[in-house]
């Protein structure tokens, strides 16, 4: 998620010749990197998310509200708790007491894994919310001495329990492209860039005619997948712990 803002990295080592940065990237995230003196304005520093603290894991019975469902339970998919192509939301709630924060840390909310959209609220404060990873927030300044109250509003989708499922704009259908455009040049030009899908190459499974290759075989009518590509089971919910972490 772009923010504009620009943090100052910790850890990172400037030596002779060179800048040591040791840096973490969650799935699709991206982050440029400036070497050179600070600009004014500048916000505070960002951890290099390289290794934490783990003060607290919630991997206990939480409260959960889901599809009019009060149930307590531990984290698991909505789908081994009999609830299948369900939107949401669900409400995950649970009390606890506040570790104590070290000294210069900052401490962060991190859930493992979500299908697909998280909106947190700590002590009644709204945190935050996320449809991708990494799902992370800094809750420093939010916890307090004593008993917290943590809430978890998740949203999945009704087709298979995965995709934007998320209350927010959904993301228009990104138009199709007119045959031959966007053509890498001839004899391989750039790599794509991290993350980025790769174009079908041609003879490469994409529908172009290689000269005396047998025709490609589509599914069989009815099948709804190619052989060999099996369905990747619905799963929907918070599916792993999550924890506070100190960086």
């Amino acid at each position: 998620m772009a923010t504009g803002e620009i943090h100052p990295m910790t850890a990172a080592k400037a030596e002779e010749d060179s800048v040591q940065i040791p840096l973490v990237l969650g799935p699709y995230e991206a982050k440029v990197i400036v070497v050179g003196p600070r600009p004014a304005g500048i916000a505070a520093a960002e951890p290099s998310f390289v290794s934490g603290k783990t003060l607290a894991d919630f991997n206990g019975d939480w409260k959960l509200n889901l599809k009019g469902k009060q149930l307590t339970t531990p984290i698991k998919p909505w789908e081994e708790l009999g609830v299948t192509s369900f939107a949401g939301p669900a409400t995950y709630s649970l009390q606890f007491t506040a570790p104590a924060k070290p000294a210069g840390k900052h401490v962060y909310l991190e859930i493992g894994d979500v299908h697909d959209y998280a909106h947190v609220t700590l002590n009644g404060k709204e945190v935050g919310a996320r449809s991708f990873q990494p799902y992370r927030w800094d809750v420093t300044s939010d916890l307090k001495p004593g008993t917290n109250d943590l809430k978890i509003e998740v949203y999945g989708t009704a087709s298979q329990g995965r995709g934007a499922g998320a209350p927010p704009a959904s993301t228009p259908p990104a138009a199709a492209s007119a045959p031959g455009s966007a053509q890498l040049p001839a004899g391989g030009g750039t790599e794509p860039a991290a993350g980025s899908r790769r174009r079908p190459q041609a003879g490469a499974a994409s529908g172009a005619a290689v000269p005396g290759a047998a025709p490609a075989a589509g599914p069989t009518a009815g099948s709804g997948a190619s052989r060999g590509t099996p369905s990747a089971p619905a799963t929907s919910g918070l599916l792993s712990p999550v924890r506070l972490v100190a960086y």
